[in-house]
């Protein structure tokens, strides 16, 4: 347990997290697999110390938010980020050959960011099946970063990868600041 106390409040959110996740984005959580912090940028740290040991790599797909890609705090367990291309005259979906080519034995998880940051890009139903199928032949996590998940347009629904992948571990990162357009709240 993260806390040395157990917080009503702790459970209460949590129990809230999932209730909002299934009835917005039909994602089944158990109310134990939710870790409280205080943002996603947080999260991502948590992730990335947690998986990463020198030499270690991620692949994610450019144009990439900075905390997918290489921050500053990389350098202190020496792992990097392996770049895929995105496709702009392809809605900015993956190039998932790329992606199958740039997987090996150092390869600890593929990053995920649908709908994309910076370019609002929305991965179509089968790029995501197919980022899930290849990680699951190479027994390899995902991390969805899902914060503007709920934020698309013309009718565009951004599906979670948490409602796809039936075996394939995924790591959903998500907030309450961008979906509540208040972007510098925090969980505190």
């Amino acid at each position: 347990h993260m806390y040395p106390y157990n917080s009503p409040w702790e459970s209460r959110l949590k129990n809230a997290i999932a209730d909002f996740e299934k009835k917005y984005r039909n994602v089944d959580y158990s109310p134990e697999d939710i870790i409280l912090t205080p943002g996603c940028a947080s999260a991502f740290q948590v992730i990335h110390y947690t998986i990463l040991d020198k030499g270690d790599e991620i692949v994610t797909f450019e144009p990439v938010h900075y905390l997918t890609g290489p921050t500053s705090y990389w350098y202190c367990f020496g792992a990097k980020v392996v770049p895929c291309r995105s496709i702009e005259s392809e809605d900015w979906n993956p190039d998932i050959d790329e992606l199958r080519s740039k997987i090996n034995e150092k390869t600890q998880a593929i990053s995920v960011v649908s709908p994309n940051n910076p370019t609002g890009g929305v991965y179509k139903e089968s790029a995501l099946k197919e980022i899930i199928d290849v990680a699951g032949e190479n027994n390899l996590a995902i991390i969805s970063d899902e914060i503007y998940g709920l934020i698309t347009f013309d009718g565009i629904k951004a599906r979670s990868m948490a409602e796809i992948a039936e075996d394939v571990p995924i790591v959903v990162i998500n907030g309450m600041s961008k979906i509540f357009m208040r972007v510098v709240w925090r969980l505190g």
